[in-house]
């Protein structure tokens, strides 16, 4: 539960500053679309999740994700590709992920059919939420010697 929770919060940042830069005229999907995108438009994917144990109940969690870019022309697709490009570094390098910023890191990208593909990391730390269980009350304690 807890994993997919930190892999949605971070795939609505990443939507929400898409939707920021790009507005209506680009769809965001986060889920695979068999048939039938509407272009242009960018698909979030999350690549790989790894979730380390630190001190207590500190935990790093490194994430990897796939924005794919499927422009709208297909004569000056390139053109098209590299602008986006440009924008998608300036806008995913910073996050808003539960009230907090977080850092995009090891931003690449390729093109590949006509598609941006364009992988960039999140990793954030997380504290495990834990009940408060009662402590002992007073012990009271007469010893004779």
């Amino acid at each position: 539960k807890g994993v997919l929770q930190v892999i949605n919060k971070i795939i609505i940042g990443m939507s929400q500053a898409l939707y920021t830069e790009f507005g209506d005229d680009y769809n965001i999907y986060t889920e695979s679309v068999k048939q039938g995108l509407d272009v242009p438009c960018f698909l979030i994917t999350n690549i790989t999740h790894t979730h380390d144990t630190k001190l207590c109940k500190r935990y790093q969690d490194n994430n990897s994700f796939m924005v794919q870019y499927f422009p709208k022309s297909t004569n000056d697709s390139m053109s098209e590709i590299n602008d986006v490009i440009g924008k998608l570094e300036e806008t995913l390098e910073w996050i808003a992920v539960d009230g907090s910023k977080v850092r995009g890191a090891n931003m690449e990208s390729n093109t590949s059919d006509g598609v941006l593909n364009f992988g960039i990391d999140y990793n954030v730390r997380t504290v495990k939420q834990t009940e408060d269980h009662e402590r002992m009350n007073n012990l009271k304690y007469k010893g004779v010697v």
